[in-house]
């Protein structure tokens, strides 16, 4: 994930941080202009890319509090919100959708 760097995957940490210290630099900069700048770390959603992927005991157990994996449309309504006039104060976040895993 994009909070806590991996050994294994030096690069892929460097940029998810970038992109992280990206979304907070821009959320700064215009919300007084109304722009507001948030992102989303979706978790493991089940959809046809991932369901090929993984056996029946992988798919038993996504690995988070929740104890299943999200639909897409979970992490699209958090998008929505973002995106939405309802959004009035959030600004340089970045949402996790991921079960309750960091």
């Amino acid at each position: 994930g994009g909070r806590h760097g991996s050994p294994y995957q030096v690069p892929y940490s460097v940029s998810k941080g970038a992109v992280w210290s990206f979304i907070q630099a821009l959320g700064d900069a215009w919300p007084r202009q109304g722009v507001f700048v948030n992102g989303v770390e979706p978790g493991r959603a089940l959809t046809d890319m991932v369901v090929p992927r993984f056996d029946e005991e992988h798919l038993r157990d996504p690995g988070n509090p929740i104890g299943r994996y999200s639909d897409a449309a979970e992490v699209a309504e958090v998008i929505e919100f973002l995106c939405s006039e309802r959004n009035t104060y959030t600004t340089g976040s970045v949402w996790s959708v991921k079960g309750g895993k960091g």
